[in-house]
């Protein structure tokens, strides 16, 4: 079993039983989203989903750690945020099964990437977070798809405290589908993604397009530009500041409130 690209590539591909296996591979920076990350990503799940014999597409890590969040230390208000927005919506453009095994942890965006699968499992002791309130962001750019899949009245109290749920917290809130132990997560994502590769592809084809109908949204313009907007706040460039030099942000909204 030999991935498709080198091995020091940020995203590895795998081929195998009508499986493609797309693996995020930068352990040492907890798969962080940067912009150039994100691009990789997109190539990835683009090449496997048109590839002629890819019936499945598996989502999976390398490290400790799925993926913990956007890279807010590279980003700037000059970046394509339409990058990210794209990520975040690209369940709408599948009419192939993406599923993800997670392990770990996965905080901020990663969990927006999570809301793109149709099907994730995780294993048991896996924690999740939606950080992104701690770098002086809301989570714009995921946000819709978050309320829709959990509820407003839950996503709005994840986004607002970033605290920390369980695997079964996860499950309970419809983030997962399936919890299992860590010694059966590759196996039993595999024996599952292998069963959805030999389905019909014109049914589910058709079945995706008509789920990608119901999960559509129109608000892309909008959540592009707040978090363009965030990206050029005093609080947002007080929150990088703080976690570079490792003290709690004093935040200029608040100064400028008294």
């Amino acid at each position: 079993m030999t991935p498709d690209e080198n091995l020091n590539s940020p995203v590895l591909t795998i081929h195998e039983n009508r499986v493609t296996r797309i693996i995020l591979n930068q352990p040492a920076r907890r798969n962080c989203l940067s912009s150039d990350f994100t691009r990789a990503l997109l190539d990835a799940i683009e090449r496997a989903y048109t590839h002629a014999t890819t019936g499945c597409l598996l989502l999976e890590q390398r490290g400790d750690v799925f993926c913990s969040g956007l890279d807010y230390e590279q980003l700037s208000d000059s970046q394509e945020c339409e990058t990210f927005y794209r990520l975040f919506r690209i369940r709408g453009e599948l009419r192939k099964p993406l599923i993800a095994a997670v392990h770990g942890a996965c905080a901020g965006a990663g969990v927006g990437l999570l809301l793109q699968c149709h099907y994730v499992l995780a294993a048991q002791g896996t924690r999740f977070a939606l950080t992104d309130i701690h770098s002086a962001v809301w989570p714009f750019l995921y946000y819709q798809t978050l309320a829709s899949a959990f509820s407003p009245r839950r996503a709005c109290e994840l986004s607002l405290t970033g605290r920390v749920f369980s695997a079964a917290d996860a499950l309970s809130f419809g983030l997962i589908q399936e919890l299992v132990q860590p010694f059966e997560l590759e196996d039993r994502a595999l024996q599952l993604a292998a069963g959805l590769a030999s389905l019909s592809p014109a049914a589910v084809s058709a079945g995706l397009a008509c789920d990608a109908q119901l999960h559509a949204t129109g608000a892309g313009g909008e959540a592009v530009e707040q978090f363009q907007n965030a990206l050029r706040t005093p609080d947002f460039a007080e929150a990088a500041a703080a976690a570079r030099e490792r003290r709690r942000p004093v935040w200029p909204s608040l100064e400028a409130a008294k």
